[in-house]
């Protein structure tokens, strides 16, 4: 049970001419920060959890309300919450503790700000881990422009800059019911209503789902945001096609060693060509939901809480990409390279570029251009890209091992021997390549037990069936 009066008491610190407010766990680690990032609508305190194990793993842990956020500054240009002032903030903050860099985590918004921060200040960022929102392609269009052709106006992003001061009304004047409709789980899926999703979510009158804060953790957000206001936060969303332009012409690579942490019910879509801008990056996914769902990180690992499942334990992904490496913990790049031993009945496979001795075929991703899909009787279905014949395969898997030759089938084409799909952990034969589908797929099985596969047709530059 979270009890305020816990949580470490904040300082204000002077950075790049406003204030910010600070909490911080294991000063007595100081040499090794990490700096963590809340999104919106969050608080620092969303880190209260993660501050005592990562400070108890070694780090002093610095985290920041950012500008616009709790009892930091609330400039009122909007102007002053664009990326070059928030990753001037951060930066701030490792010349007053004296750091030349630190690893950075963010969350939600958060992410944005450390992606965009690594590109403005790459020497000052050590290491990058980015939860529900990944690296964003700049692209040929603003982005808000872009989701007003795609999304429609009522989205929020376009909604909140479209109409300025209109949604930072309502949410005011209805701060305890936003935040409480807002923070849930086990919400059944419901048509999108017209309108401004959080303006809808704060007029509400009963909540869906279960709640995931407990009411003092309510209680704190609450008062929080009835001290701020949400005009800070929002300003940030009414910066988006101004940082698109202050991008233009930053280096988009990003080169240091990163995580992206997914959920496997995030709003948030997957960016499949987040490698080729961010190339020593880590993809972990989890089952549930990391946006909006921070709750916990207990000694093992992380924590959170999904739509519709009780909180999951990711085991190593965080401690994996801030330790130097943990000796029990065997690297791989493919399941040949894994000795790991296994229990009686389990198998060693490489997952994530670690080994892991599991019973069953692997929930989702399996490589980082394969998917998998279980049927209701609970048949499991693989689409794979086979690099050697630039080619999609797919077949049917009801027990653990390599998949035998004979049960690989493809969209078009005729046996052609055995081949071995690349960083993945399936094997077998395939047939002859037909249309080059390119190297992101996905698979999906229908009540009847019919699989279905998308992907990505290199040739035609478009998505299909």
């Amino acid at each position: 049970m979270f009890n305020p009066t816990e949580f470490p008491e904040p300082t204000m610190i002077p950075v790049n001419g406003i204030e910010l407010e600070v909490f911080e766990a294991g000063r007595e680690n100081a040499g090794r920060p990490i700096v963590l990032c809340h999104g919106w609508p969050e608080h620092a305190f969303a880190w209260r959890h993660q501050m005592t194990a990562l400070a108890a793993a070694g780090y002093h842990v610095i985290a920041p309300n950012q500008r616009g956020f709790g009892n930091s500054s609330r400039p009122d240009e909007v102007v002053a919450y664009d990326i070059e002032h928030l990753a001037g903030d951060l930066v701030g903050l490792l010349e007053h503790f004296d750091y030349d860099d630190a690893i950075f985590v963010g969350h939600d918004w958060g992410a944005g700000v450390i992606w965009w921060l690594t590109m403005l200040h790459p020497t000052r960022v050590e290491k990058v881990v980015a939860l529900a929102m990944p690296y964003m392609e700049r692209g040929d269009q603003p982005w808000v422009e872009s989701m007003d052709q795609v999304l429609g106006a009522d989205y929020y992003f376009v909604h909140f800059n479209r109409h300025p001061g209109v949604a930072d009304a309502v949410l005011d004047d209805n701060t305890q019911r936003f935040l409480h409709n807002l923070y849930r789980k086990n919400v059944p899926f419901t048509a999108p209503e017209p309108g401004n999703t959080m303006v809808n979510l704060a007029r509400a009158e009963e909540p869906l789902g279960d709640p995931i804060l407990s009411d003092e953790e309510l209680t704190y957000l609450v008062d929080a945001y009835e001290s701020s206001g949400f005009t800070g936060g929002i300003n940030w969303y009414r910066n988006v096609d101004r940082n698109w332009h202050l991008l233009a012409e930053v280096d988009p690579i990003i080169h240091q060693p990163a995580l992206m942490i997914y959920g496997s019910h995030d709003l948030v879509p997957q960016n499949e060509r987040m490698v080729q801008f961010v190339p020593n990056v880590d993809v972990v996914e989890l089952d549930g939901r990391t946006d909006h769902r921070l709750a916990k990180l207990g000694e093992a690992g992380v924590y959170f809480t999904p739509s519709g499942d009780d909180a999951r334990a990711m085991l190593d992904g965080l401690w994996q990409s801030l330790a130097d490496g943990d000796p029990g913990v065997q690297a791989c790049e493919v399941t040949e390279d894994c000795t790991t031993e296994c229990p009686p009945g389990q198998i060693p496979f490489c997952i994530d570029h670690h080994c892991e001795c599991i019973s069953d075929v692997p929930y989702g991703r399996i490589g980082p251009f394969s998917d998998v899909a279980v049927a209701p009787n609970g048949d499991a279905w693989v689409s794979a890209y086979a690099e050697t014949h630039g080619d999609l395969v797919v077949a049917m898997w009801e027990t653990d091992g390599p998949i035998p030759d004979d049960r690989w089938e493809f969209v078009d084409g005729v046996p052609d021997g055995p081949v071995a799909i690349p960083d993945s952990n399936i094997r077998g034969g395939i047939l002859e390549a037909g249309p080059n589908v390119g190297k992101y797929t996905s698979i999906a099985v229908t009540p009847d037990g019919t699989p279905m596969v998308s992907y990505f047709d290199l040739d035609t530059g478009s998505l299909k069936f």
